[in-house]
């Protein structure tokens, strides 16, 4: 206990103290005047001697006066109580040694106590042994008398010692807990007015927070109107430029390779050479306006993958094919390492055969000597592809930004940088994938450009045959979901198989064929993509072995040049070149002899008799510079095929199709349209609806409203912007 009262004692006030002792006065002064009065009244009636009642009226006396003293000065009153005490006890002891009054000091010690403490009472103890001392020596005590009364005294101080200081120890125990508890709300008022100043501060970070959520909100929708307006600027441009880049491109090369069709007439020599980098720069042009589209349309969500299963060494052998003469040109050599035991994979095979061209042309144009290396092994879950080459290398600060728009090696050769997109285009391919793609490269020594394609088993069938059979190529067909496309046309299938990934789409045309299909593999949904078929479904009409199925009603509205496509054989983008046309010409009418050529512009018009000329001199070609003219054609003469442009002035190329579907003689007559326009609109569908014949309890109905919130609002978490537009398949 000493350990805890030196911190207490320096923290306690003990002035306090005494003047709490000082309080118990008025209570003593009344007892002894009680005592002292009760004591005289009884010595007189009891017939004692006069001294002794007289003692006690001169005590009673003198705690009247000690009680005015105290009233102005407690204490002056309490001295003044001691020492009446102490003088009382000693007339008392020395006249009358007996042995209460032996014992009367233990009284005095404890009243001594009581008002002022340890230390007074200490004193006191020894100013009554004193008196006690002083009687023996003067004759008035025994010793037996005197030695009782010092022993009363230091008997008294024990016992008052004793009693008090547990309920000084309590007392200061108790003043420090209320000191700690003031200085605890003093903190806790300090604390609280910093809250108070912290929290006015986050309600102002907070007001602040939600403002720069709107102005980032508004910062949002402007970036994907601007992307938006990007694509279509990019769209537009490429529309505008196609046309002179297909005749720039169309006539450099009838000039270089097929002189034969300007009637034997030969350019001369000196020109070759000039024609030719004007066919080059050209078809570069052309090749970055093809980047440019598809970065846009990745951008826009509208690049969709038409996955089919594909062996890597198929493709790698097609993207050597359409790039082994530049290898061979530069005299590199051009190699594959692929494992044998590479599993086929669910790919959009054109587009990893141009992440290949596009990692081939840029290894072939940093590389001098040596050669380049395609290598292909199975880890894990993926199928890892790499294209090392000997070349020039890539400096360490530059290879963490190949990937970036627009970015050219800063150490490229002289005369051989690119255009910036092609690698940047690979990475969107590889990442729609689900891929990863990454660069390493060594100054001087070479570069190693690697992807990954995840390995999976969610092969897209064909749609179904005429004999309901599928084609079962890759995996287990039966460990995923089927989903029937029901519509006339095959587009909305396609459309589905190319997104709906981890399904086997098959397209169907009625629900009777779907009902068919139904025998051989339960489907787990059912779309109607017809907005007659939606017209006319009832609960009668769904078969009984589709009850359980849940249909969505998905009315596709197809783009204006998808429409064309249904009337037309083949579609060909500008600029076209010879061997593009010849292999139109022979899939769509391989014994054609009369050909009608339709375009406004005479330039274009020009280019393609050119070509149908280098093609075939068996071709007797008709031109028509309007769909008017076009039609009136027809009225004389059927053409066993037709070369169409889409953009015409009065009646265009929509127009032509439209009156020829609706004419007997004519709808039989394959069409190929040749155009600028990009086929890059979005497809609509005006709602999305979900039935079932046996109807949707409330949780399937919760989930599906969740789902569609979730989707419709997309990763953009963007809401009030309507649904966005079903990308071009």
């Amino acid at each position: 206990m000493s350990g805890l009262a030196d911190p207490v004692e320096r923290r306690f006030d003990r002035s306090d103290l005494n003047a709490l002792r000082l309080e118990n006065l008025p209570f003593l002064l009344g007892g002894l005047y009680l005592i002292s009065l009760t004591a005289t009244i009884a010595a007189f009636n009891a017939g004692a001697a006069e001294s002794v009642w007289l003692i006690g009226i001169a005590i009673t006396v003198a705690t009247v006066g000690i009680a005015a003293v105290a009233s102005r000065n407690a204490t002056a009153g309490a001295v003044g109580l001691v020492l009446t005490l102490i003088v009382g006890w000693a007339v008392m002891f020395w006249n009358w040694p007996t042995e209460s009054a032996a014992n009367a000091p233990m009284l005095v010690v404890g009243v001594t106590g009581i008002l002022f403490g340890a230390r007074v009472t200490l004193g006191v103890v020894g100013l009554t042994a004193a008196i006690s001392l002083a009687g023996q020596t003067a004759g008035y005590l025994d010793v037996g008398s005197a030695v009782e009364a010092v022993v009363a005294g230091c008997l008294g101080f024990c016992l008052s010692w004793l009693t008090a200081r547990p309920t000084a120890r309590a007392l200061e125990w108790a003043w420090a807990s209320y000191e700690d508890a003031r200085a605890q709300r003093d903190s806790l008022r300090q604390q609280q007015g910093e809250l108070r100043r912290v929290s006015k501060s986050l309600a102002e970070t907070c007001i602040a927070l939600e403002q720069m959520n709107q102005e980032l909100e508004r910062a949002r929708r402007a970036a994907e109107a601007a992307r938006q307006e990007k694509a279509a600027f990019a769209a537009y441009i490429s529309h505008e430029l196609r046309t002179p880049l297909n005749l720039i491109i169309g006539f450099s090369e009838m000039m270089v390779l097929s002189p034969e069709s300007f009637d034997g007439e030969r350019i001369p020599q000196s020109y070759r050479g000039d024609v030719e980098a004007i066919y080059r720069n050209a078809c570069h042009l052309s090749n970055l306006i093809d980047d440019i589209l598809d970065l846009s349309q990745i951008e826009a969500h509208r690049m969709a993958l038409k996955k089919e299963p594909a062996v890597l060494a198929d493709i790698v052998g097609e993207a050597i094919s359409a790039i082994e003469t530049m290898f061979r040109d530069k005299r590199l050599t051009l190699e594959t390492d692929i494992a044998a035991d590479l599993p086929v994979l669910l790919v959009d095979r054109v587009r990893i055969r141009q992440v290949l061209i596009n990692l081939l042309n840029n290894a072939a144009r940093f590389t001098t000597v040596g050669g380049v290396t395609i290598r292909a092994r199975r880890e894990g879950d993926e199928v890892l592809v790499a294209v090392e080459d000997t070349g020039h290398g890539i400096l360490p600060s530059e290879v963490s930004e190949l990937f970036q728009d627009f970015h050219q090696a800063g150490n490229a050769p002289q005369g051989h940088r690119g255009s910036g997109l092609g690698l940047a285009i690979c990475k969107r391919f590889i990442e729609l994938h689900g891929g990863a793609i990454w660069a390493t490269s060594t100054p001087g020594k070479g570069s190693i450009f690697s992807f990954t394609l995840p390995i999976n088993a969610n092969v897209v069938p064909s749609p179904l045959r005429e004999d309901w059979q599928t084609w079962y190529q890759v995996g287990t067909p039966q460990d995923r979901p089927t989903v029937l496309v029901v519509g006339e046309r095959t587009e909305a299938a396609r459309l589905f198989q190319r997104y709906l990934d981890g399904f086997d789409v098959l397209g169907v045309r009625n629900l009777d064929e779907a009902a068919i299909a139904a025998r051989q593999r339960r489907p787990g949904a059912v779309v109607i993509s017809g907005a007659e078929t939606i017209a006319r479904l009832d609960n009668e009409r769904i078969p009984a072995r589709l009850a359980d199925v849940p249909f969505l009603l998905c009315p596709l509205e197809l783009a204006s040049d998808r429409r064309l496509l249904d009337g037309a054989a083949a579609f060909l983008a500008k600029p076209l070149n010879r061997d593009q046309l010849r292999a139109a010409i022979r899939r769509c009418a391989p014994a054609a002899r009369n050909i009608l050529v339709v375009d406004d512009d005479p330039d274009t018009v020009r280019l393609l008799t050119r070509m149908l000329r280098s093609i075939s001199r068996r071709y007797r070609i008709q031109c028509a510079s309007s769909g008017d003219e076009a039609l009136a054609l027809l009225r004389d003469r059927q053409p066993d095929l037709i070369l169409l442009d889409l953009v015409m002035p009065t009646l265009d190329g929509a127009g032509v199709l439209a009156a020829m579907q609706s004419s007997a003689h004519a709808a039989a007559i394959p069409v190929v349209i040749v155009t600028g326009k990009t086929r890059d609109e979005p497809i609509r569908a005006p709602f999305l609806g979900i039935t079932r014949r046996n109807g949707l309890s409330v949780g399937e109905i919760m989930k599906c409203a969740e789902a569609t919130v979730h989707a419709l609002m997309g990763q953009d978490g963007a809401t009030g912007q309507g649904p966005r537009a079903a990308p071009a398949a």
